[in-house]
């Protein structure tokens, strides 16, 4: 074990870990930090938003965070791995005005939300798309060329400076200082990302090979695209459809506030599958390397959900209750719910990035479709009786599902890679 540890922290896992945790501290900082000075209904509005900004993320990006990674690691020059680089640029910005617009038009038509606050912010807030797609093709881009550890150097940076800025201007203006805090700092962050590239891959190139770098881009990231996008909206049917059916959101913001302490723990997974998939990708064509690779890592993987798991179960609540002084006291049930959830899908990470990196994205795509098929109803039912109690339990209902089928998913792929392997 002590080797294992000693291997991911050579490919960078605890620089990554730290940065990714400070990225999700900027990311809810108002709710960690000024949740004393902003109300329920604030965090309850920034949850629904938030939930729009990711399910356009992942169009915006339209799955080519992914296959930036595994194309990358197949080129030998720079001048190949650039142009990857600038044609999933080019395309990001263009898809971004599309749907920034199609969302403002859907906002205004209150497809979004009734909600005064909401309304007014949520076209300011969507700006946010544009630096947090392209700051993901980026941290494609740089673990494809194998600096991970610069990455994390300038995410954690740029996360610091965003943590202070968001907490500060959240406390002079409250949840229009949270919006314009996000906005300001993620721009920042992109142009520190960007301008820390190095200089071979800032190019352009000719139309014609334009399009076919975004034809090998696309073939990968199409079904990236696509689980991205039903895996999050799959995630996430709880929100829209308290959001629907739970009208005071006061009250959801209790439900919201334990889903940002659930959001932190994402970090641990996160980070892993940044880490894991890259080399996944670049051993998929060797067999018994992939597989003992697979094998320490699935260890380690489920040894860190469970122990993640018996120790938050009970100590976030109590820390809520202290820090916060009864203030979101209810949302410790809502917690110790999600986290149970959480777990089931934290141990299928390790066979969801290994089938991955053998470029498989339609086996991961179809789990998430067999998911989405199957939740859709439950939610419609369970939460219009039984409000966000019944979304609790739908949420773990699903995450036992979502651990079965990944369990026999990966028996399957391997099965089809492999055959005849030893």
């Amino acid at each position: 074990m002590r080797a294992e540890v000693k291997k991911v922290f050579e490919k960078g896992f605890f620089h990554l870990l730290g940065a990714n945790g400070l990225i999700l501290l900027a990311g809810f900082a108002s709710q960690l930090f000024v949740a004393k000075f902003l109300n329920p209904s604030d965090i309850g509005a920034i949850r629904i938003m938030q939930t729009y900004v990711g399910l356009a993320t992942t169009m915006c990006a339209l799955g080519m965070n992914v296959s930036i990674v595994k194309l990358t690691t197949q080129q030998d020059s720079d001048k190949g791995k650039s142009a990857y680089l600038y044609v999933s640029f080019v395309v990001t910005a263009l898809v971004f005005v599309l749907v920034w617009l199609f969302l403002t038009a859907a906002n205004y038509m209150n497809f979004i939300s009734s909600d005064v606050a909401i309304k007014s912010l949520f076209p300011v807030y969507m700006l946010f798309l544009f630096p947090l797609a392209i700051q993901s093709l980026l941290g494609g881009y740089y673990q494809g060329i194998d600096r991970i550890k610069m990455y994390a150097k300038l995410q954690s940076i740029s996360k610091i400076i965003a943590v202070v800025l968001i907490v500060g201007m959240s406390y002079f203006f409250q949840l229009h200082g949270y919006v314009w805090g996000v906005l300001i700092g993620g721009f920042f962050s992109l142009a520190l990302l960007f301008y820390s590239l190095p200089r071979e891959s800032r190019i352009m190139v000719k139309p014609v090979l334009f399009f076919k770098k975004f034809g090998s881009l696309w073939h990968l990231s199409k079904f990236a695209l696509m689980t991205n996008f039903i895996g999050f909206l799959y995630s996430s049917l709880d929100i829209l459809f308290i959001n629907h059916f739970v009208l005071d959101l006061s009250v959801f913001g209790q439900y919201a506030f334990a889903i940002t302490l659930i959001s932190i723990l994402n970090v641990i997974p996160q980070t892993i599958q940044q880490i894991a998939y890259p080399h996944f990708a670049g051993i998929s064509n060797q067999y018994q390397k992939w597989k003992s690779t697979y094998s320490h890592y699935n260890k380690l993987n489920h040894m860190v959900s469970l122990i993640t798991l018996v120790f938050v179960y009970f100590a976030i609540p109590f820390m809520v209750d202290f820090v916060f002084k009864g203030k979101y006291h209810q949302s410790g049930f809502y917690f110790q719910g999600l986290v149970i959830a959480w777990t089931f899908n934290f141990m299928n990470n390790i066979k969801d990035t290994a089938i991955m990196g053998l470029g498989a994205f339609n086996f991961n795509f179809y789990i998430s479709v067999f998911l989405l098929f199957i939740s859709l109803p439950l939610y419609y039912i369970v939460v219009a009786d039984f409000g966000m109690q019944g979304a609790l339990y739908v949420k773990i209902t699903l995450g036992t599902l979502a651990y079965l089928a990944s369990w026999f998913s990966f028996k399957i792929v391997t099965k089809k890679y492999f055959h005849g392997a030893a």
